[in-house]
């Protein structure tokens, strides 16, 4: 069972209205579309390195530095993902 399906059944046994169960794929929806919505993109992981350079480095405007690959910035977000799974 999912984090979304187990969090609905919670809500459907807590409730006191009788057509709660009736509201739970909405909510399973609701749940699964903001995961996505908060979900970290590659375009985020260089975002957060640019500023964790930016601060290591006390830049601020407009600098330059070394961009890692697409491929890295993937890596770094599987491993984030995995980390955060556990």
């Amino acid at each position: 069972m999912s984090r979304a399906e187990d969090l609905a059944n919670k809500y459907c046994e807590g409730s006191s209205f009788e057509d709660a169960c009736m509201e739970r794929p909405a909510y399973i929806a609701g749940y699964h579309q903001s995961e996505k919505d908060l979900e970290l993109t590659i375009e985020d992981i260089e975002r957060i390195h640019t500023f964790l350079y930016a601060i290591k480095h006390n830049k601020q405007g407009v600098f330059t530095f070394t961009r890692l690959s697409d491929e890295q910035y993937q890596e770094v977000l599987r491993r984030f993902k995995t980390r955060k799974e556990k």
